[in-house]
């Protein structure tokens, strides 16, 4: 992947690469050009050189650009009919700085599962942590003493991930809301979605 990512000038390169597992044994990953200062623009795009075009590719938002290559039998990257990827660059257009992390909205990731995800049912608003807020989203079984596991999971566009911290009977996490407008645990950022698991409770 190194090798399709070096450019320069307002080409920049894309500034987060993550292997996914493996699909049909070959390797499948996320691409994604977003700025680290926090910014809002009229588009961010991610764009592959082939030997014959230059394609926008993936998904374009105000924030971001993003997209799954795969990597085929020949040894070079694709994405949909765009095969034999050479090179791969972001491209910024008319980007300010924003500050949201006073304006998450705790409620739009507290949305039902199903089957065995539950909502998380405590939800407290912390003391604002340097003006950004904070919130504490706490698991635990009100039918139930013990449980052998309490995980609490976080969703975001790479993927699943448990967070926070947790015993048998309780798994708990402070979000915290970033300067995009989403909230985040540690490295874990954009998260979309939260639900509990719990597993053999008695």
């Amino acid at each position: 992947m190194d090798a399709v990512c070096r450019l320069g000038g307002d080409k920049k390169v894309p500034n987060q690469i993550d292997e996914q597992d493996l699909v049909e044994g070959c390797e499948y990953t996320y691409v994604r050009c977003y700025d680290d200062t926090t910014i809002v623009c009229d588009s961010v795009t991610l764009y592959a050189e082939t030997t014959t075009a230059t394609s926008a590719i993936g998904t374009a938002t105000l924030i971001d650009g993003y997209a799954y290559l795969t990597c085929d039998k020949d040894g070079t990257y694709s994405w949909e009919s765009t095969k034999k990827i050479s090179q791969l660059y972001c491209i910024f257009v008319n980007c300010q700085t924003v500050n949201y992390c006073d304006d998450c909205n705790i409620d739009a990731i507290l949305t039902a599962n199903g089957g065995d995800k539950v909502v998380p049912n405590q939800v407290e608003e912390q003391p604002l942590v340097e003006g950004c807020e904070q919130t504490l989203v706490r698991c635990y079984n009100e039918d139930y003493i013990l449980c052998d596991s309490t995980v609490l999971y976080a969703v975001t566009s790479t993927g699943t991930f448990a967070i926070g911290s947790t015993t048998e009977t309780i798994a708990y996490a402070y979000l915290d809301c970033g300067k995009d407008g989403t909230y985040y645990w540690d490295t874990t950022k954009g998260i979309n979605n939260v639900y509990c698991i719990f597993t053999g409770c008695y």
